[in-house]
């Protein structure tokens, strides 16, 4: 009988640990050296892995395939834990594209400054209505008061000036008639602002629309600049325009025109004494009307330019004009003038004459259609 073969005291008789786990889960594992350093990191606070769990002493162990299926369900929780994916929150993603950035932004910053300049002329016009309103009822009639002697002196010239010859005597009168009132333009001088208002009023009266649209316009023009003596003398006969007239108002400013205009109009408007004339006859100064007739056939330089625009304010604003223009008629006749035009002839045809177009009238005269 063959002896029992004799074991050295070191060697196990049990299959090694590593075995026992099965192939079809997460492999052998590490070596235990591994472990041992794993262990220390884990000690040591740097890992973040969970804890491993221990596997059964080999002593008393099952047999070979429940001590793998043991192995195997002691390590799966963890494992599931490691294999599941981790919830990442979705960030919002930052446009970083300069170019887009500004292709957006570009044409909305553009709108936005059109409206904030379409916004500030608005404004302003705004306040330059409220500005004239204000003038008109506190700086206005002050100004006329004071231009009120002046325009008389001419006036009173001209009543007397029965020849032709002492026409340039009420003419150079009238161009060198002027009062300075420094209130008339505090702190609403914008000539430039004053111009394209103007315009406006005057495209908007030459169009036939609301002539209140073109009165609020003139209104902010006049408060934008009231020394220029085309936009006061505008805002005259738009007075004369409105439903019904006012013809004191419209004497106030027309005496501004005439006599409280910059120092840069050296020329007296004719249309200004037209408008003049017009708003005495209709405020019961006929004779007023009358010398400011004669005032007009001393500066307009054309007798058929007076003659034609003193008979449509008859056919315009009604009997009141008739006197002073049939005493203006006589004079011309007097003068030996009547046959230059046959809308000097006397005794006078009343018949409105038909839009003359003179070079030196502007859009708002006198003789426009009321």
């Amino acid at each position: 009988m063959q002896a029992r073969r004799a074991h050295a005291p070191w060697a196990a008789l049990q299959p090694p640990a590593w075995s026992r786990s099965s192939y079809r889960g997460d492999g052998p594992g590490d070596p235990p050296s591994n472990k041992t350093q794993e262990s220390r990191s884990v000690a040591g606070g740097s890992a973040i892995d969970p804890p491993q769990t221990k596997s059964p002493s080999p002593t008393h162990s099952p047999s070979r395939p429940d001590a793998a299926r043991t192995a195997v369900a002691a390590v799966a929780p963890a494992a599931n834990v490691a294999d599941q994916p981790r919830q990442v929150s979705a960030a919002p993603i930052e446009q970083r594209s300069d170019t887009l950035s500004l292709a957006f932004s570009a044409p909305s910053s553009t709108a936005s400054a059109r409206r904030d300049r379409a916004a500030s002329v608005e404004q302003s016009d705004d306040d330059f209505a409220l500005q004239g309103r204000r003038s008109l009822l506190e700086t206005v009639p002050r100004v006329a008061k004071q231009a009120e002697p002046e325009v008389a002196r001419v006036l009173l010239i001209a009543a007397s000036a029965y020849r032709a010859t002492q026409e340039r005597a009420v003419a150079d009168a009238a161009r060198a008639m002027r009062i300075r009132d420094d209130t008339l333009l505090a702190g609403t001088a914008n000539p430039v602002e004053a111009r394209r208002l103007n315009n406006q009023a005057r495209a908007a009266f030459s169009s036939g629309r609301d002539v209140l649209e073109a009165f609020d316009l003139q209104l902010r023009a006049f408060n934008a600049n009231p020394r220029d003596p085309e936009i006061a003398g505008s805002l005259a006969l738009l007075y004369l325009k409105l439903a019904p007239p006012q013809p004191d108002m419209a004497r106030q400013v027309a005496l501004i025109a005439i006599a409280a205009r910059g120092p840069q109009y050296t020329v007296t408007r004719m249309d200004d004494w037209n408008t003049l004339a017009v708003a005495s006859a209709l405020s019961g100064r006929e004779a007023d009307a009358r010398n400011a007739l004669f005032v007009t056939l001393a500066i307009a330089g054309n007798v058929e330019r007076s003659c034609v625009a003193a008979l449509n304010a008859v056919a315009n604003y009604g009997e009141q004009l008739r006197g002073p223009v049939e005493a203006m008629l006589y004079r011309v006749h007097a003068q030996g003038r009547s046959y230059d035009s046959p809308w000097c002839a006397w005794p006078p045809n009343w018949s409105p004459p038909p839009r003359i177009a003179f070079p030196a009238v502007g859009a708002m005269s006198v003789n426009s259609g009321r």
